[in-house]
């Protein structure tokens, strides 16, 4: 009686123990309907966002379990960095990155992009009332602006590369409220998180205006720490193709 006793109080934590935990950062900006919230707190399961909730859907199949973190996305990027977390929501392939994690890959060995989250247009933006002389591409036919840019995005350290001069914004919201008032003469976003950032400023239809092409298209993917990976590498495949199935459902 005493082994059977001893049995039923072990087995729950052998079960919790060799659960997957994956502890997960995701920036703070409210960006519906990819991202929402508007604080270091995560809203509650099935309001978090297309993103966030395919996840969640995706772990609950899986058996995984989620640990959230919401934070400045350049606390992300410095926390997977440090080992602090197992993952992003929604980072960019780089080789750097690729040195601490694993993006999905196709058979032959390169980057899967249907099994990205989404793909992401760059665009820039300019105020109708003082408009860039842009070229195409990082080409400008004057050095006479300055371009405003997220800080921490991948984006605008290729704006700085190309000695763009840009100015790095904590807030969308504050970068376009900047172009909008003539501040700054241009801003570089993603085109499609950019008409709820505009809706928050009033009369911005008048004066911001995008312009085409895109400067940038790339893709964001659930990159996985190597560690992570090697240990659960089929759990992880098909985590991949499973989010990727639940996302397409979701987007608009």
């Amino acid at each position: 009686m005493f082994k059977l006793s001893l049995l039923l109080i072990l087995l729950p934590s052998i079960s919790f123990a060799g659960q997957l935990e994956l502890d997960v950062c995701t920036h703070v900006h409210h960006q519906p309907p990819y991202y929402l919230g508007t604080t270091t707190d995560m809203p509650e399961k099935g309001k978090r966002g297309i993103f966030a909730d395919a996840l969640d859907r995706t772990a609950d199949q899986l058996h995984i379990k989620i640990n959230w973190h919401r934070l400045p996305w350049k606390r992300c990027l410095a926390g997977f960095k440090a080992k602090q977390f197992d993952s992003l929501l929604g980072a960019v392939h780089t080789d750097e990155r690729a040195l601490i994690a694993r993006f999905p890959k196709n058979k032959t060995g390169k980057i899967d992009n249907k099994r990205a989250m989404s793909a992401v247009h760059y665009h820039l933006y300019e105020n109708r009332n003082n408009p860039l002389k842009w070229k195409g591409g990082f080409e400008f036919e004057t050095s006479r602006f300055t371009i405003g840019s997220p800080r921490g995005f991948i984006i605008t350290r290729m704006l700085q590369e190309k000695h763009v001069p840009v100015t790095e914004s904590l807030s969308p919201v504050d970068g376009f409220h900047k172009l909008n008032q003539g501040r700054l003469t241009g801003y570089v976003y993603p085109k499609e998180a950019t008409p709820y950032v505009l809706s928050k400023i009033p009369g911005s239809e008048l004066i911001v205006r995008r312009l085409d092409p895109a400067l940038w298209i790339t893709y964001i993917h659930l990159p996985i720490r190597h560690e992570i990976y090697n240990m659960y590498p089929d759990i992880i495949e098909k985590l991949w193709t499973i989010y990727a199935g639940f996302i397409q459902e979701e987007l608009p």
